[in-house]
């Protein structure tokens, strides 16, 4: 049965998991009256018929209250608006380095900010995430430094079936992000290097001098949790064998170090207590006082990261429970710590790193639950539940490592099964043992070489299993529900049938898949029909990329930025999206010009992802030339007419006015792409008779809303009924500019700015335009508001 203890802290829980969810956040007041309410409620013992009600209503009030506390304080613990997009002068100390690209040419760390222009101090210091391209001297971690910082705020490019940087961002508290200026004023105030840092620095110092340890950057990561020595090589491999958990400080890392402490200890302390003839009772609160020092100690070596924060949570209230001998069941105990991780860590539950944890600890306690070994003797026995429990968790985590990752890693079920016991048992306490000798000074040579020895070991094992088990990638898109549904369905296939475990669980996933049904129905279109034509704008910041998808025909006009070998929003943006949809090939492409915000994914493109026929204004994207699309449905049979109306005859495509306009007619609208044409073109276009007996109803205005695009006369002969912006927000060249934007506002087009909104899709299958966008319709969220919140 549960205890009060226990239902009051799963009504706080499952309230304030919700709020996750919310597209806005309450007024700071309302969660003083759901405080001011819930205390009566938890005191409401007297109250005999009311008592099973009052403490879950009491634990539900106080989630509520603490979802609006802590979303409004990061909301108004935002820095200075005025100084967003500005360059400002910062005083802070460093945190940790997140990533060191090719050696001293970029890196990106955090800054906890002491100073921000006037202001001197913060009573919660606020984080920024500061990248430094090609940086005048070496910072390092817990260093004060002075830098001259363009600071911007968190909103990332947002777009469906992505990555979501500003959710990362929130998840850690970070503040806002920005990029360091090259300037005098660029100073280190004062070294004052971590402890980590030290031995960092020692570490990696050891491939220095001894001159043949070339697995030192594996050992950083194992040791000190700090993988920015790892080439991308070096990801791809962790990534595609499923092991990039092990080279993580985690949760697992710290309960293992606390688990040789604990094993340490009992022998120490057995012998000292023995030696002094102490009393025995008292050996078991020494030890685990022990294991919770050695714990915090390795917690903070590693970087104090929030999961071995959590671990260290979960070490000090097993420990406390154990000396006091409060016999608590495991139920209760879980509970609690998520209800304690909840409290002290209201952010944390926006990145998937939790659920990740979340789920391995549960599915842990389950298999305890329904396989349990009782007491174990013999080694050959330990190990066969340790090969049963590894066999367990990578089984039935292939359901949520499939909906997040699109893929399913065969090699990663062998390479955690052997490798997990061998690095857990042998590397692992052999890496702790190299750091306690530096941080003593002591000259271990041979040991570094035999750490070396198995670290290469472990690397060449991980080549092996992803040569001769390459993962399966999947091309469509996994649902939250659907993945849910199949990892519960398999979950209750093990249940001992008809129990009433077995009935109260089922109860429960029920409403859980309920919930999610609910709460998931805007983002992944439960239910609803497919969509034949779609109009997709994608939001790449300043640039333009856009899709046509009808049926299962693709065409894509521009490709966002990109650079060959760095980055490129195709393969950030578009393939996730093409692959989440299904479509396998792009019929056309079509290039307005060669800038690189429009043309820079070419490279990307040409490496990852099948296409039938490029257009460019050098070729057949010029006036006279059209193009058909024809795809049946099950009713009917959707046309596409797209007509190229500029330049008048090929060209290089190298400048604005060489841009490639194009026409796209659909049964149910007209949509005009402009590229990035200027004033001249627009009045050769007009002069033309081009434009004549065009009714517009999408554009993307030409140069991103210049000031040298989008002429009266250009706006008051198309008249669209959707302007779309494609560009950052706000823009570093003022895009879109004011002026141009009213004179769209004089015939009534309603403003869509992609920076603000997000990725804009356009659903043309019926008569009726349906407009939806990402921040306001398939993923509307609270903290996608902040700036706004502010400025209210």
């Amino acid at each position: 049965m549960l205890t009060r203890l226990d239902t009051f802290m799963i009504a706080f829980i499952a309230i304030f998991l919700t709020g996750t969810l919310w597209p806005s956040i309450p007024h700071i007041s309302l969660s003083f009256i759901a405080i001011f309410i819930a205390f009566p409620c938890m005191l409401a013992r007297t109250f005999r018929p009311y008592i099973t009600l009052s403490t879950p209503i009491a634990g539900a009030l106080l989630g509520f209250s603490w979802v609006c506390i802590s979303a409004n304080w990061y909301l108004y613990g935002q820095l200075d608006r005025s100084k967003i997009h500005q360059q400002v002068l910062i005083e802070a100390s460093v945190g940790s380095i997140i990533i060191e690209e090719a050696p001293f040419t970029q890196i990106k760390f955090l800054l906890k900010v002491n100073r921000y222009g006037v202001i001197k101090s913060f009573i919660n210091p606020p984080e920024i995430l500061v990248s430094w391209r090609k940086p005048s001297f070496q910072i390092k971690q817990g260093d004060v430094v002075k830098l001259y910082v363009s600071v911007k705020d968190t909103a990332g490019n947002a777009n469906p079936y992505t990555f979501n940087y500003q959710e990362w961002l929130v998840s850690r508290n970070i503040v806002a992000t920005g990029s360091v200026i090259d300037s005098p004023s660029n100073t280190i105030v004062r070294h004052s290097a971590s402890q980590r840092q030290v031995l960092l620095d020692k570490l990696l110092g050891k491939n220095t001098v001894e001159g043949s340890l070339f697995y030192m950057p594996w050992i950083a990561a194992l040791s000190l949790g700090y993988r920015d020595k790892l080439s991308k090589q070096d990801w791809a491999l962790l990534q595609s064998t499923g092991t990039a958990h092990l080279f993580s400080i985690s949760g697992m890392h710290l309960a293992l170090v606390a688990a040789y402490c604990a094993v340490l200890g009992k022998y120490v302390f057995g012998l000292i207590f023995s030696l002094f003839r102490l009393h025995n009772t008292s050996m078991t609160s020494a030890n685990l006082c022990f294991v919770v020092i050695s714990s915090a100690t390795y917690a903070w070596l590693s970087g104090m990261e929030v999961p071995v924060i959590r671990a260290l949570i979960a070490v000090l209230v097993l420990s406390f429970l154990a000396i006091f001998q409060r016999n608590w069941a495991i139920r209760t105990k879980f509970i609690c710590l998520l209800f304690m991780f909840c409290l002290l860590f209201p952010y944390s539950v926006l990145g998937i790193s939790f659920w990740l944890s979340f789920t391995a600890v549960l599915l842990i306690l389950f298999y305890m639950w329904r396989f349990p070994v009782g007491e174990l003797s013999a080694f050959k026995d330990k190990c066969l539940a340790f090969v049963k429990l590894q066999s367990f968790l990578s089984l039935s985590t292939i359901p949520i490592t499939f909906s997040v990752f699109g893929t399913i890693s065969v090699s990663a079920i062998l390479a955690n099964l052997l490798l997990v016991p061998f690095v857990s048992f042998i590397v692992l306490p052999l890496c702790v043992i190299l750091l306690v000798g530096l941080m003593l000074d002591v000259n271990m040579p041979s040991l570094f070489y035999l750490v070396d020895f198995l670290m290469q070991m472990v690397v060449t094992s991980l080549g092996f299993f992803d040569l001769c088990l390459p993962a399966i990638k999947y091309s469509g898109d996994v649902s939250v529900v659907s993945t849910l549904l199949t990892f519960s369905l398999g979950l209750l296939i093990l249940l001992p049938i008809w129990s009433p475990k077995t009935l109260s669980l089922l109860g429960g996933v029920s409403v859980w898949l309920v919930y999610l049904y609910i709460f998931a129905d805007n983002e992944f279109d439960i239910g609803k029909g497919a969509k034949n034509v779609t109009f997709n704008v994608f939001d790449v910041g300043h640039g333009n990329a856009s899709l046509l998808r009808v049926g299962q025909s693709a065409l894509l006009f521009d490709t966002g930025a990109g650079k060959a070998h760095e980055y490129s929003h195709v393969e950030q943006v578009l393939q996730p999206f093409l692959r989440a949809k299904r479509v396998k090939k792009l019929k056309h492409v079509f290039i307005s010009h060669f800038d690189q915000d429009h043309a820079g994914g070419l490279f990307a493109l040409h490496q990852k992802i099948d296409f039938e026929q490029l257009h460019t204004p050098q070729q057949t994207c010029v006036k006279g030339n059209h193009w058909e699309i024809s795809e049946d449905n099950n009713t009917s049979t959707e046309q596409i007419f797209i007509k190229a109306l500029w330049p008048l005859r090929p060209s290089s495509g190298n400048h604005n006015n060489e841009s490639c306009v194009l026409m796209i007619e659909t049964k149910n609208a007209n949509i005009l792409l402009a590229g990035d044409i200027e004033k001249s073109a627009e009045e050769h276009l007009l002069a033309s008779g081009a434009l004549d007996k065009l009714d517009i109803n999408i554009l993307i205005a030409p140069h991103h809303g210049s000031r040298s695009s989008s002429s009266l006369a250009f706006v008051q002969k198309i008249r669209p009924d959707f302007v779309i912006f494609a560009t950052s927000n706000p823009s570093r060249w003022g895009h879109p500019h004011s002026e141009v934007v009213s004179r769209y506002l004089r015939v009534e087009s309603k403003i869509l700015h992609v920076g603000q909104l997000g990725a804009i899709e356009f659903d043309l299958s019926e008569p009726q335009i349906k407009l939806s966008t990402y921040r306001e319709h398939l993923y509307n969220r609270w903290y996608f508001k902040s700036w706004a919140a502010l400025e209210q």
